[in-house]
């Protein structure tokens, strides 16, 4: 469950980060490609329960911060850096949107073999294998020390977007993706569907499209409010405990409270559902994070010919399919066809397979609604 994971860091007395609570290894998500590892931790402290994010990056060579910034920005539709000079002036991700001098300023650290984070050169910064590099939007006191420290990331998701989606319910030249997440712990918790539609539609005409059209997919919508959803294997039912909150975004960054069903959709948008405990001010503790593309049967036949090749086959860290659109959502079975893992393909088609045990997988995605299944062996 990503939240279980993304928490990577405990929150200690300022410049001080728990290194130990890093674990590389369960990162599956990694941005570039190389032998050499290294991470990017933005902290916009903006207050907002998504303040801070953390990049994985792999990469060769001799790069400088700037330029994992730069193969971040491209990778991600909805981030922008501006620097000049050799200096960060502003970062733009989601809802986040913060320039230096308005009111504070930028700074850039590196985490140092103690766990303290320690001023850097900035932009002309260059990477380090294992490196840990922050970006923290603080004010400062009279020594120009700043007040915040990156702290408490997340792990930023992969990038899903229309094209990831499986099937899509409705007709018409506008579209909506819409996510729910159980939170409970059974992967995939997080689905996601896709919409259609010409004119105007609401938030409870899309649900209820969706649900005629999927028959794994359940809604209580009783009393204009959004109280039970079921999808084998997962339930969310009203105060048992939990309950649904409903959101609107563009993206998986800048999620905002709705109006729930009575939301009207515009094309484009992100409408989501997150069963989620609340804090002591009603604000939800989870937001949806990344999902799966829904699928269910509607009359399309697995393919066989012209299904991609994996390779290498037997593999041992990764395999790739050329040719494959990163975005695609895919599903490993293990050979008595539990699920083991699921996501989205990254670029080439590739999938990390570096935590899968030895033996015979098979492997599924949905691509022009039409099946596609093949198999490999994990030495």
């Amino acid at each position: 469950m990503l939240k279980k994971l993304l928490i990577l860091w405990l929150l200690l007395p300022i410049s001080s980060i728990s290194f130990t609570q890093i674990p590389f290894a369960a990162v599956d998500y990694w941005l570039g490609s190389g032998t050499n590892e290294a991470y990017l931790i933005i902290d916009f402290n903006d207050s907002t329960q998504q303040e801070c994010w953390a990049f994985a990056y792999r990469f060769d060579g001799n790069p400088t911060l700037q330029y994992m910034m730069g193969d971040i920005e491209a990778h991600y539709p909805w981030i922008s850096f501006t620097t000049d000079g050799g200096f960060l002036n502003a970062i733009s991700m989601g809802n986040h949107s913060e320039s230096s001098g308005n009111p504070f300023y930028w700074s850039t650290f590196t985490l140092d073999t103690d766990s303290l984070w320690q001023y850097n050169s900035g932009m002309p910064e260059l990477l380090a294998d294992g490196g840990v590099y922050g970006c923290t939007y603080s004010d400062v006191d009279t020594s120009w020390d700043p007040l915040f420290y990156p702290e408490n990331p997340q792990l930023a998701f992969p990038v899903f977007t229309s094209d990831s989606i499986s099937n899509w319910v409705g007709t018409g030249n506008q579209y909506v993706l819409f996510l729910i997440d159980f939170n409970d712990g059974n992967l995939p918790e997080c689905y996601s569907w896709g919409y259609r539609f010409d004119g105007t539609a609401t938030a409870q005409q899309m649900l209820e499209a969706i649900q005629a059209a999927d028959p794994n997919l359940s809604f209580n919508l009783s009393g204009g409010f959004l109280n039970d959803i079921l999808y084998d294997p997962h339930s969310g039912l009203a105060g048992s405990p939990e309950y649904w909150s409903t959101f609107s975004g563009t993206n998986p960054y800048n999620w905002i409270f709705n109006a729930g069903l009575s939301t009207e959709l515009n094309s484009g948008d992100w409408f989501g559902c997150s069963y989620t405990p609340y804090d002591s001010l009603w604000r939800p503790l989870f937001y949806p994070e990344y999902p799966v593309a829904a699928s269910w049967n509607i009359g399309i036949n697995e393919n066989k010919e012209g299904t991609p090749s994996v390779f290498p086959n037997p593999c041992t860290s990764e395999i790739n399919l050329p040719g494959l659109n990163s975005g695609l959502s895919f599903t490993i079975r293990n050979s008595t066809g539990q699920q083991v893992k699921s996501g989205s393909f990254q670029s080439e088609g590739s999938i990390s397979t570096a935590h899968l045990p030895a033996g015979i997988y098979s492997l599924e995605w949905y691509q022009n609604q039409q099946l596609f299944r093949t198999s490999f062996l994990k030495l």
